[in-house]
């Protein structure tokens, strides 16, 4: 354990912020992890080859991308929408747990605040584009 302790600090010692920030974003992406209702960012550390120190501060220091629950809530909302274009009559419970989200007070607030437009509103307006 503790070469494996040494093995990760010499990872981490040699990965910016920013590059550690894009590698937990990628991964995310990827794996589509946002869709995981409890995903921390403890759950990314060992598959970035970092820990949890390191990652806090990775995305603590860089204010203009925002912190890793935005930057997640922005895929889920994402999702959403994608989802809605897809089936407008999409039922909600269905959206939500889709994309990621696990109350549908949440869902509701979160999407909202990114789009300005509760679920139902903002597919009318998209679709009368």
């Amino acid at each position: 354990t503790l070469a494996f302790a040494v093995i990760t600090l010499t990872a981490c010692a040699q990965s910016t912020p920013r590059a550690l920030r894009e590698k937990v974003i990628t991964l995310i992406k990827d794996k589509e992890l946002f869709k995981q209702p409890n995903l921390k960012l403890n759950d990314l550390a060992a598959e970035v080859g970092s820990n949890c120190t390191y990652l806090y501060k990775a995305f603590s220091q860089d204010k203009q991308q925002g912190t890793f629950y935005h930057i997640v809530n922005a895929m889920r909302v994402q999702r959403c929408k994608e989802l809605l274009l897809k089936n407008p009559a999409i039922d909600q419970y269905d959206l939500m747990a889709g994309s990621g989200f696990n109350s549908i007070s949440t869902f509701y607030r979160v999407f909202k605040t990114f789009t300005g437009h509760t679920p139902k509103m903002w597919v009318k307006r998209e679709c009368s584009k």
